[in-house]
């Protein structure tokens, strides 16, 4: 027993004394190992201690697990307690292992597996074929790239091996056995190498705004400007002058603006209800009048807003009839129009007159309809740098035949 125990403990050391260079190229995949065998003494077996040589190749199919082939052969000499009987054993395996600790300096594994046993004793010439079972506990260690380090101890049981006496029953063997011997990279994964991330590319702010110039969409902003995440100045009532330089801030959304940020005069284009006359007249209905009355407040209305205000009656006519007797239409019914709105209380200076005749329809003039609405008063703006009112174009209320 002490015998046993001195192997062991020296193959153990052996394996665990080995400085393992830093791993390159991944974890191996598919190897092959050769191994010297050491079967120590069993009392199942009519033999000594048998020494051989076991070799191997295996494939990880996973980070951990692998399917090994190995084949051993062992010689056995005679037992001293024993006949002269020397033996040799012819062992095939299928088996796996199971890796720990892949990458690192020591990986530990177990293994189990099985196969045919071939066992010769002579004499007499007795050679019996039996099925056996592993079990094994090892190392693997890796000094360089190119080769590993390998060890192991395995229990093995043999179903029917030579007796011990000639004509005796078949026996089952079980005995100890420790290899040593390297391995052999044959393949390796594709190793993961963990890089650092670059550091980032630090980009330029020309105009010192906080807003880096690839994403600065208003390059070139004045030192104190505060700008907005394009690198725009900021313009919070959205006029279209950025508050540095906007002297009128708080602009109301839609009012037109100067450069200043401040409002600027622009005309008014308010609308009225058209007033349309019979066919060949200049006189007001009542429904005219009525919209006129209406028009009138609005007009005064404004006057006290605006002191500029201004507002043109054009008098219009459908087609029929010439010319010039319908351009003379036009102005006295723009005529009546503004004598109707003074008598109402607008200023007359207030109220221009002019008359399109025939010459702008609204609508068509070969239908009763269209000549209704081309018959009108309509109002227009003369001065575009006023707030200016405009008569509309609105056919209720009208009244003709044709």
């Amino acid at each position: 027993m002490s015998r046993k125990l001195a192997v062991l403990l020296g193959g153990a050391a052996l394996i665990a004394s080995q400085v393992v260079a830093a791993q390159e190229g991944g974890n191996v995949k598919a190897f092959t190992s050769l191994s010297y065998q050491y079967t120590f003494d069993s009392n199942d077996r009519p033999n000594d201690a048998g020494n051989g040589l076991h070799v191997s190749g295996g494939y990880f199919f996973t980070d951990n697990l692998a399917a090994e082939l190995a084949v051993d052969y062992s010689t056995f000499s005679s037992d001293d307690q024993a006949p002269d009987r020397d033996a040799r054993s012819l062992n095939l395996k299928l088996g796996g292992l199971y890796a720990f600790q892949r990458g690192g300096t020591v990986e530990p594994y177990i293994g189990l597996g099985g196969g045919l046993a071939n066992n010769q004793l002579d004499p007499p010439d007795e050679n019996r074929r039996r099925a056996f079972g592993e079990v094994t506990l090892g190392l693997l260690s890796y000094p360089s790239i190119n080769f590993g380090l390998r060890g192991e101890v395995a229990y093995r049981y043999t179903d029917g091996a030579p007796a011990k006496q000639v004509g005796t029953a078949e026996d089952s063997v079980s005995e100890a056995i420790l290899r040593v011997g390297v391995l052999f990279p044959l393949v390796r994964s594709v190793p993961v190498v963990a890089t650092a991330a670059p550091e980032p590319k630090k980009v330029a702010d020309s105009d010192g705004d906080g807003v880096p110039d690839n994403l600065d969409e208003c390059p070139g902003t004045a030192a104190g400007v505060r700008v907005n995440a394009r690198g725009c100045p900021i313009d919070s009532d959205a006029d279209g002058v950025p508050d540095h330089i906007d002297e009128c801030p708080g602009t109301a959304a839609g009012v037109q603006v100067d450069e200043r940020g401040c409002p600027v005069d622009v005309a008014i284009d308010r609308k009225f209800e058209d007033v349309n006359f019979a066919f060949d007249k200049s006189n007001l209905t009542d429904y005219a009048r009525s919209t006129l009355d209406r028009t009138a407040a609005e007009i005064r209305q404004l006057i006290a807003e605006d002191a500029n205000l201004q507002v043109t009656v054009e008098g219009h006519t459908d087609s029929v009839g010439s010319t010039a007797y319908n351009q003379a239409l036009g102005v006295r019914r723009a005529g009546t129009v503004r004598d109707y709105l003074v008598k109402q209380g607008v200023d007359a200076a207030r109220i221009e007159t002019s008359s399109g005749g025939e010459k702008e329809p609204i609508a068509s003039n070969e239908t009763d309809k269209g000549r209704l609405l081309n018959r009108r008063a309509r109002g227009r703006d003369q001065n575009r740098n006023r707030i200016a009112q405009n008569l509309g174009q609105h056919p209720s209320g009208s009244h003709g035949q044709h």
